[in-house]
């Protein structure tokens, strides 16, 4: 039996790099706001790694104080990942199981959902692709639409796919 192993990936591992200086301190934090610039275009040069202490970007220039209320915001997302080799990576990585993303959402943005105060709310219930049961709650509809169907048109409610039927 063998040991269990753990893996810990480094995180912003240029924090007071004196390898890169100033080159890449975008990389110290996962995430800046900032004000945004036109003349900011990008967070660092090709450059960069010429001169160290005096890059062309230097990014910590960005982060200045500026108020950030009622101006056009800008994000400097780092997202970054980790590739732990396994042997499935020999005779070399083709493929890797890494994915980044970032979801921006609000947070506590209203007290209640939004949808509760909608007067034109709808439920429509379905059994084996037919409708069973509209709910307007209480809801009068005023200018019913009706859809103009052209026989012509393909039937897609009975379309099967490549593998076969309905269940």
């Amino acid at each position: 039996m063998h040991d269990a192993q753990v893996y810990m990936a480094d995180h912003l591992t240029v924090l007071n790099s004196s390898v890169l200086a100033n080159a890449a301190r975008w990389a110290e934090h996962d995430m800046h706001v900032t004000k945004h610039h036109d003349y900011q275009p990008r967070s660092a040069h090709p450059y960069n790694n010429q001169d160290i202490h005096n890059p062309p970007i230097d990014f910590a220039t960005f982060i200045d104080g500026e108020s950030l209320e009622q101006v056009d915001l800008f994000l400097w997302v780092n997202l970054g990942m980790h590739h732990v080799p396994t042997t499935g990576d020999l005779p070399n990585a083709v493929t890797t199981n890494g994915h980044s993303s970032i979801r921006l959402t609000p947070h506590n943005l209203f007290l209640l959902d939004q949808s509760v105060h909608s007067s034109s709310r709808v439920r429509i219930d379905y059994e084996k692709y037919h409708v069973t049961e509209i709910n307007l709650f209480g809801q009068q509809a005023r200018n019913p639409c009706t859809a103009i169907v052209d026989p012509d048109q393909a039937q897609l409610l009975q379309y099967c796919g490549i593998f076969g039927a309905h269940p």
